[in-house]
C-alpha cells in the first residue's frame, strides 16, 4: 500500500497547518478495479435528465420517458433511503446535460424539448438545443428563469467551477455540433463567450479537478471521438490531454479520490466497459466493468462513490440505480476543514514544495478540499 511522506513546510502563513500536512504516496500499480452495487430505483423510467448533489438528496430533473420530454423533479434522500417529487420545472426538457450545482442551487441550462428523437431535425441531428437556463432553490422548492444562452444547446457538458457555471460543447436549435464555451455568472445574471474547445461535440463527459475543467469523449452525429481536452478558466485556455482508449458518447463520468471514471455510453450499440483517467501519470486504464451494458446515466458523486440512475440498457429505458465504488487508489487528498478555505480560491495552484524528489502545488479544489499535486501532472500553461 502507500508510504506515508511526512511534509515540513516552511512556509510562514501556514504554522499550523504544516504540522499535519502528509502525503499518502504509494505505488503506481493499480490498487485493485472497484465494485459495483444497486441504489433505489426512480419512481419512473426516465433517462438523460439533469442530476445533481446537494446536501443529502440527489435531484433527478427531467429528462425523456414515453417517447416525450418532461417535466417533473424526482429527489433522493441519502438517509432516509427515498425519493419524492419536488415542483415541475418551468419546460419539459430531456438531453440537458449534467446539472450545474452553485451556492445551494440546482442549474438546468439547455436541453431538447422535441418529442420523439427520430422526428426530423435540422441538419440530420438527433437533439436540438434551446437555450433555457433555470434554477432551483431546494429552500422554497421553486424553479427561477434566468438569462437563457447566448447560443441554443443540448446535451453540453455543464458545471460549476469557482463561483461560474460553465457550459461546454453541446448541438444548438440548428442542429450543428458545436466547440463553444458559455460562461455564465449567477451573481449578475450575464453569460460570456469564452475560448472554444478544440473538438465540436456534444454527450461528452465533464468533471473539475484543481484548476481545470476536463471535458471527455462524445461524440458529432453518432460519430465518437476520443478527444480528452482541459480548460483553464483562469487563462481562459484550453489543453489537449491523451485520448481515452475507447471513445463514446452519453456515458457516466465522474471524479472520485483523485481520477475520472468514464463508463458505459454508446455508438456504436451500448457499452459495458469502465475506464480510468489518472491525472498524475497521464493514462488511462480499463477497471471493473458495469454489471451489463448501459447509456443515458445520470450521475452524483456522493462520498467515494458514484451514484447512477436511469437510462438504457439492452432491454431498453430503466428506472434502476446503481452505484460504482473506485478502486482504493493513492489520494493526493490531504487535509479539508474550514482552517484551510482562506488560504486561497479554488483551483488555485498555490505555493510549491517538495519531498525531495517530486516538485508539488498547494491549493484549494473546486470542492473546498486541500490537494498537493504534483507540478508535473498539469499542463505546462498552468504550472
Amino acid at each position: 500500500m502507500g508510504k506515508n511522506l511526512s511534509i515540513r513546510m516552511a512556509f510562514k502563513a501556514l504554522p499550523a497547518l504544516a504540522a499535519c500536512l502528509c502525503l499518502h504516496a504509494g505505488d503506481a500499480a493499480a490498487q485493485g478495479t472497484g465494485s459495483w452495487g444497486t441504489k433505489p430505483n426512480l419512481p419512473a423510467p426516465r433517462a438523460n435528465g439533469a442530476v445533481g448533489l446537494i446536501g443529502r438528496n440527489i435531484y433527478y430533473a427531467g429528462g425523456y420517458y414515453q417517447g416525450k420530454p418532461v417535466n417533473t423533479l424526482y429527489i433522493y434522500n441519502l438517509d432516509a433511503k427515498v425519493w419524492k417529487t419536488g415542483a415541475n420545472m418551468p419546460a419539459s426538457l430531456h438531453h440537458i446535460g449534467q446539472a450545474a450545482v452553485l451556492d445551494g442551487k440546482l442549474y438546468s441550462i439547455g436541453g431538447d424539448s422535441h418529442g420523439d428523437a427520430n422526428s426530423p431535425k435540422p441538419g440530420g441531428a438527433e437533439h436540438t438545443g434551446t437555450s433555457y437556463n433555470f434554477a432551483y432553490d431546494p429552500a422554497t422548492d421553486k424553479w427561477k428563469t434566468l438569462k437563457p444562452l447566448i447560443r441554443t444547446t443540448a446535451t453540453s457538458a455543464i458545471i460549476a467551477f469557482g463561483k461560474k457555471i460553465y457550459v461546454i460543447g453541446g448541438v444548438d436549435s440548428m442542429g450543428i455540433v458545436h466547440t463553444a464555451t458559455q460562461e455564465y455568472d449567477p451573481a449578475t445574471d450575464t453569460w460570456t463567450l469564452k475560448k472554444p474547445m478544440f473538438t465540436p461535440r456534444d454527450h461528452a463527459g465533464v468533471e473539475v479537478l484543481d484548476s481545470l475543467i476536463y471535458v471527455c469523449s462524445g461524440g458529432v452525429l453518432k460519430k465518437n471521438t476520443g478527444a480528452f481536452e482541459a480548460y483553464s478558466p483562469a487563462s481562459d485556455t484550453w489543453y489537449k490531454l491523451p485520448n481515452i482508449p475507447t471513445p463514446r458518447s452519453d456515458m457516466g463520468f465522474g471524479l472520485v479520490k483523485g481520477r475520472m471514471y468514464a463508463f458505459g455510453g454508446e455508438w456504436p450499440g451500448i457499452y459495458d466497459n469502465n475506464e480510468e483517467y489518472d491525472p498524475v501519470a497521464k493514462s488511462w486504464r480499463a477497471v471493473i466493468r458495469m454489471p451489463e451494458a448501459w447509456k443515458a446515466l445520470a450521475t452524483a458523486i456522493v462520498g467515494d462513490s458514484i451514484y447512477s440512475f436511469g437510462g438504457y440498457t439492452a432491454s431498453g429505458m430503466t428506472s434502476k440505480g446503481i452505484v460504482f465504488i473506485p478502486p482504493n487508489n493513492p489520494s493526493d487528498v490531504i487535509a479539508t476543514g474550514s482552517m484551510i478555505r482562506s488560504m486561497g480560491r479554488a483551483g488555485s495552484l498555490g505555493p510549491t514544495f517538495s519531498n525531495g524528489a517530486i516538485d508539488f502545488g498547494l491549493g484549494l479544489d473546486a470542492s473546498g478540499r486541500l490537494r498537493a499535486v504534483p507540478v508535473s501532472a498539469l499542463p505546462s500553461g498552468v504550472r
